[in-house]
């Protein structure tokens, strides 16, 4: 539940902040962006949709079904499951997945970069967590090497369905998650 309600307050957050004059904000010293409104949302919405939206988009709401969602009292692979599923599903692959890609990290790392000159990598948001440890050390580069691997292993072809089965069966058998 937590973590639903982190999700919808970004998004109203997100929503409020465009509709204020801080909308209008510039990131950067930049007087025309390097791209066009258009081109950043295509990258946006294929990032999200290459990165699990096309893998988890029938696999959630099946996971959903078998294993009800906390915030649900319907009993699991029933025909009263089905709502609460995909109800879940749509949570997590709705607006409010673009709402955190598209405006938490790509603010950040938007800032990062041209505001503070710092490099488009993964390491870049533990910066304001770690300071420079973490950008000039192998702690960096660990952390860098860490999310290329987890993207890769969680959505790519074989070992993606590797990964989500072994996942899985971990945490009917042993109750890890």
């Amino acid at each position: 539940a937590y973590f639903q309600l982190l999700l919808l307050l970004t998004f109203f957050i997100a929503i409020g902040l465009a509709a204020t004059p801080a909308a209008k904000a510039r990131i950067g010293d930049l007087a025309v962006p390097e791209m066009s409104t258009f081109k950043w949302l295509s990258i946006i919405l294929c990032t999200l949709l290459a990165g699990g939206g096309v893998f988890f988009a029938a696999g959630e709401p099946v996971y959903h079904f078998v294993v009800t969602p906390p915030a649900f009292d319907t009993e699991a692979g029933t025909a009263a499951a089905v709502p609460g599923a995909l109800a879940q599903a749509f949570m997590h692959w709705g607006f409010l997945a673009w709402a955190v890609l598209g405006t938490l990290t790509a603010v950040v790392l938007a800032h990062a970069h041209y505001v503070k000159g710092q490099p488009l990598q993964p390491r870049t948001l533990l910066y304001p967590v770690f300071g420079e440890r973490i950008m000039r050390g192998a702690f960096g580069g660990v952390v860098d090497a860490l999310c290329v691997i987890a993207v890769v292993a969680g959505t790519v072809g074989p070992i993606g369905f590797l990964a989500t089965q072994v996942s899985f069966g971990l945490h009917e058998l042993l109750g890890w998650s």
